[in-house]
Formats: C-alpha cells, sequence, structure tokens
C-alpha cells in the first residue's frame, strides 16, 4: 500500500499538536490573567454605584440613582426637570459619580443655559 500525502500528515500531527498545544496555552493564560482583572475592575466599579449617590449620565446631566440592574445599566432622576432618565450604562456610557454640591452646579448652569435660549428665542 501506498502512502498518501495525508498519511505522511496524519503521521506528523501528534508533533505539530504538541507544539501548538504549548504556545497556545500561553496565550489563553496571558489572556485569562488579563480577564480576571478586568472581571474584579468591573465588579469594584459595580460595587460602588449605590442608589441615592448623584452622577453625571452620558449627556452629562446630573441625575439621582434610583435603580440599578444586574448588568449596570442605571435609572435615575434628572436634577434639572426631574424626569426619569434611563438607558445610562456603567460600562459603556462611563457616567461619572459626583458629588451633590457639584450636580447643582452643573444643574444651576444648564438652566442658566435654557433660559438665555428661551429669551433669545422669545426676543427674536
Amino acid at each position: 500500500m501506498t502512502e498518501t500525502p495525508f498519511d505522511r500528515w496524519l503521521a506528523q500531527r501528534p508533533r505539530l499538536d504538541r507544539a501548538y498545544t504549548i504556545v497556545h496555552m500561553k496565550v489563553w493564560d496571558r489572556v485569562h490573567k488579563v480577564q480576571r482583572f478586568l472581571d474584579l475592575r468591573e465588579r469594584r466599579a459595580f460595587a460602588r454605584w449605590r442608589v441615592g449617590i448623584t452622577y453625571l449620565d452620558h449627556g452629562y446631566e446630573p441625575c439621582a440613582l434610583i435603580e440599578k440592574d444586574e448588568y449596570g445599566g442605571l435609572t435615575g432622576v434628572s436634577m434639572i426637570d426631574g424626569q426619569l432618565v434611563g438607558g445610562c450604562s456603567i460600562y459603556h456610557c462611563g457616567p461619572e459619580i459626583v458629588s451633590l454640591a457639584e450636580a447643582r452646579k452643573v444643574a444651576d448652569v444648564i438652566t442658566r443655559m435654557q433660559r438665555g435660549r428661551a429669551k433669545q428665542e422669545a426676543q427674536s
């Protein structure tokens, strides 16, 4: 019986698999170390968010946190007009926790800007 190229490849396969497995294990070990670090960082970030804190959402609107879900989604009440603000995520939007005094300052600035725009529109 003659030996085909496939038979030769199959005979070399265990040696190739061994080399591949060693490299593969080293790469995956590094990936898992990075993944464990990121998981720890995300858990710490998630733990900082408690109901009642004030934060700036992805539109830089100051809000008071009233609910967070297990996936990092935030629901808050706007400190400008009192509407519910949802759809912000701890992991994707990058909201920022601020003190109540800072949130009030931002709300005052936004309110003044809105009043100025309303005066300009009334004059024109």
